[in-house]
């Protein structure tokens, strides 16, 4: 792979951010142990972490939820900001600035209201687009279970926000998809209900096979680099006992070898399967509806997994999630595990914990830091995380 330069998180800075009213933390390399209580807001600081590297907060279903109680009720226009300075090994820094701002619709008596976005990179205003990646990290947490055994929107996210941080063209085309087929669906279901003809949705389906040609491809591709790695990683958990099989299944019949262009074929299936989108009133084929399948022993995971074959598969597919940004962007990114270790067994776990002594920086929570034998934290600086604070303890 050559050499990487080496990426850490210096500084993190939070302005009512969840459980935090203010904080400003330094943080050095190497390994950094938090630990807390359940419930003291160790994961709000690992969330704020990884929302400077992808923009947005990977577990609020409404970025509203991220404005602590203090901002919602003491302020007159409620925000939030999550800021944090990176530094490579060069000593390059990139300062990252994500602030939330809610304005309650006047005169409402309920929650509605508008939440506006602002992204600053080194102090210049920036979209998502540019600013994606700034911040180079991958977060392992418990959920990740939902990658192997939960629904097919869990994978196709896994994929597109790792995408979206490698290559800023992808979310361009993953936004306007969206759009085209929000649209097209509306158009679908005007044209089933006699408001419309059948002939507008030509447009239509030529936006969305450019765009979905491009998600479905870069995907594809993306995943036949991430199996090779995860299939290796996972050996050396399974001790070689278990192969893991990993492979992209697309809504439509398309493969890489095809020598069709994935534009036409969508084009075509799109023409072909029209009277029964129309009957629905929604495209039901595309990216939006496109899966991965993995399977250990020919056996597939998603209906036969143990918890701890999908642990493991989970585990071995965000390693190799840093070793593509690794490679990608020349530099290592910083690893953020989130309480993982105590949900998994001893080999998994030295696994675990022999990739995050080799990053730069890796910082790790949990709520019970007995679990660990010394050695494995004997240099490790330790933070002590309650409600709202945070102090270096050694």
């Amino acid at each position: 792979m050559g050499y990487l330069r080496q990426m850490r998180l210096t500084h993190l800075s939070l302005y009512r951010f969840r459980t935090f009213p203010e904080l400003d933390l330094d943080l050095p390399g190497g390994l950094l142990l938090f630990h807390g209580h359940n419930g003291a807001g160790k994961s709000n600081l690992l969330e704020a972490c990884y929302l400077l590297a992808i923009t947005k907060s990977y577990r609020a279903g409404n970025e509203r939820e991220l404005l602590s109680f203090a901002a919602r009720t003491q302020e007159e226009v409620p925000f939030v900001r999550v800021a944090g300075t990176a530094q490579s090994a060069a000593g390059k820094q990139m300062r990252v600035e994500v602030a939330l701002l809610w304005r309650d619709t006047p005169g409402a008596t309920d929650a509605s209201g508008a939440l506006s976005k602002r992204i600053r990179v080194n102090g210049l205003p920036s979209r998502a687009s540019e600013a994606l990646g700034a911040v180079s990290a991958v977060l392992f947490t418990v959920d990740d279970l939902e990658i192997v055994i939960g629904p097919p929107a869990a994978r196709r996210r896994f994929l597109d926000i790792l995408l979206c941080q490698l290559e800023p063209a992808y979310l361009r085309a993953l936004q306007r998809y969206q759009q085209v087929l929000l649209q097209r669906n509306h158009l679908l279901r005007m044209v089933r209900d006699g408001r419309s003809q059948a002939g507008e949705l030509e447009f239509w389906d030529a936006e969305l096979a450019r765009h979905g040609a491009t998600i479905t491809e870069r995907r594809a591709a993306l995943l036949h680099e991430l199996a090779s790695l995860a299939s290796e990683l996972y050996a050396e958990v399974a001790s070689g006992q278990e192969a893991l099989g990993v492979s992209y299944q697309p809504s439509l019949t398309w493969s890489q070898a095809d020598a069709s262009t994935l534009v036409d074929v969508m084009l075509r299936s799109l023409a072909e399967g029209r009277k029964r989108e129309v009957a629905a009133g929604q495209t039901l084929l595309g990216p939006h509806r496109d899966d991965v399948k993995f399977t250990v022993g020919g056996v597939m995971l998603a209906a036969y997994a143990s918890r701890g074959q999908a642990r493991g598969v989970a585990l071995a597919l965000r390693l190799a999630e840093a070793r593509v940004i690794a490679r990608v962007r020349g530099e290592e990114p910083v690893l953020l595990l989130d309480d993982l270790l105590s949900e998994l067994d001893p080999a998994r776990r030295r696994q675990v914990l022999a990739a995050a002594a080799r990053a730069d920086q890796a910082i790790l929570t949990t709520a019970d830091p007995a679990q660990f034998a010394e050695e494995q934290l004997a240099s490790a600086p330790r933070f002590l995380v309650t409600p709202g604070a945070v102090a270096l303890e050694r």
